[in-house]
Parts: structure tokens; sequence; C-alpha cells
């Protein structure tokens, strides 16, 4: 079975090493990254990754946000050239955890999304997000992997894939297919993702409803007045100081993978710091 991911990102040097190297470590054969104007040494750190994995990095310099058709491009290019049995599209701050075998039939498969939270409980020593965010929400919106053919096309947020048709494909579930999410990761990050979230949504203007962007122009909105007044916010509307009865307890075990294929156990932090990204994590499979 030969999977090849894609994704955009923007600003996520603190995540993207884990997120990149969990996916070759499990054996993705590709993974290629459209980079838009990335200014936090995200595009120095693809640059290394490209040296060292299989990795295709696409610079954007469009500043409009048309996450949807970038990735369907991207894909497109993926399929046409690499031949994949399935593509997976991903956000920087997602963790696929992928499963021994797919159904052998289905056009695309499906899991919720498991958001994790930062809290109180948290180990700031450990750089790495999916292993020091041990809380977690219940299973929330779905994202796809999708068989790709030509014609497909990718919605927004990965939630669903779209035939030449403009059908929904459908969808089954997949034992042992895990997403995990880790979107807001510290205030710094928050921060400068409030701020991008709603100059890109000012950008778009009519092109995405109001309605699908509520959180940008709220939340943008906070990070303008400074980080003092995004701390605060941080610290009423993102943390959970307490998470015990809240949240799901769900930590990750992680494992080291060299790109020479050297594999041990992980210590629960301090796995794969974001300045070593030839050393690439995974967190063990399911299923």
């Amino acid at each position: 079975m030969k999977l090849v991911a894609v994704t955009m990102v923007r600003d996520e040097a603190d995540v993207l090493p884990y997120t990149v190297g969990a996916l070759l470590a499990q054996g993705v054969a590709h993974v290629v990254v459209v980079d838009h104007g990335s200014t936090d040494g995200t595009r120095d750190l693809l640059a290394d990754l490209a040296r060292a994995a299989p990795v295709t990095v696409f610079d954007e310099p469009d500043p409009l946000y048309l996450q949807a058709a970038r990735l369907t491009i991207a894909a497109t290019w993926a399929a046409e050239r690499l031949r994949p049995d399935f593509v997976v599209p991903f956000d920087a701050d997602e963790c696929w955890v992928l499963p021994r075998r797919f159904p052998r039939r289905a056009r695309a498969v499906a899991t919720a999304i498991l958001d994790r939270v930062p809290t109180g409980l948290d180990d700031p020593a450990d750089p790495n997000p999916f292993t020091r965010m041990a809380w977690r929400r219940g299973p929330e919106y779905q994202k796809v992997i999708v068989r790709w053919r030509p014609g497909t096309r990718l919605e927004m947020g990965n939630h669903w894939a779209l035939s030449r048709h403009g059908l929904h494909v459908d969808v089954e579930p997949c034992e042992g297919l895990v997403l995990h999410h880790a979107p807001v990761r510290s205030l710094a990050q928050f921060h400068r993702k409030m701020l991008h979230g709603k100059r890109a949504r000012e950008a778009l203007g009519d092109l995405v409803p109001a309605t699908m962007s509520f959180h940008w122009t709220h939340f943008g909105a906070i990070a303008e007045r400074g980080i003092e007044a995004t701390a605060e916010e941080y610290a009423r509307s993102q943390v959970v100081a307490d998470p015990r009865g809240v949240l799901v307890h769900d930590p990750i075990a992680w494992t080291t993978v060299s790109p020479g294929g050297t594999r041990g156990p992980a210590r629960a932090t301090g796995v794969v710091p974001p300045a070593a990204p030839r050393v690439l994590a995974v967190p063990p499979r399911t299923g």
C-alpha cells in the first residue's frame, strides 16, 4: 500500500517535524508541502527535511489562503507523478496514526479528530506538543484520506473529498486510524495563529462565508490589541488548569526512528526537538 501525504503550512516550525516525521516513519512514501510564506524558520526546516527524506516543497507567494484549491493541486501533482494508492491530506498540527491495512475497495476513509488541549499539568520541558499535551477532548468532526482519481477535489479543512462530478466521495471507517490534533500549543503560537487567521480571512472577503470564520475574526481582534490581551484570552479560553474530570487523559507513547531505520523506545519527554529534524518520531500503530 503506497501512501503520499500533502499539506499547506505557514509558520509551524514548533510542530512540523513531528507531524511530517510521524508520517514518514509509518511508511508514507512521500510528503508534499506547500509553504505559504513562512517567516519563523519553517521554510529552512523544510529544506533540511527535503535533503534528508522524501519531501518535496513548493512555495506559494499568493497571500490568499485558498487551502482546498492548493491542496487539490498538490494532491493531483502527487497522484500523477508518484502513483499512490491513497493521498493523506493533513494540517501541520495534525498527527495521523495509520492502520496496518486499509479497506481494499474504499474510495476514501475517515476518522474523527481528537483535539489535544493545553493544561496546567503539561510538562513545559517537552518540546513535542503531542506528548506534552496528554489530555484531549472527545471525538469531533471527521478528516479524510482519499484514493485519488482524476477530477478529485478536497473541501476546505480536508473534511470531505469531492468527485469530478462535485459529489461527496463515499467514506468508510477504518480500524486503527487515529488523528491527533494540536491546534493550540503555546501562548506565542496562539497569538501568531490568530493574527494570521484574521488577516487571511480579511483577504478572502466574500470568498468564505462569515459563519465559517467567526473565530478568526473574534480571536484575531483580541490578538491585535497586543500579546497581553492574547495572554488573558489564552488563559481564559484555551488552557484547562485542572483537566481531571473535564478532559480525557490519553497520553501518546512515541518511538524514535532515524532515517536509517533504527528504532528504540522514547521517553515521554524530549522526543525529537525541532532543531533536529533528521530524527523522526512516530506514535505506535493500533489495529
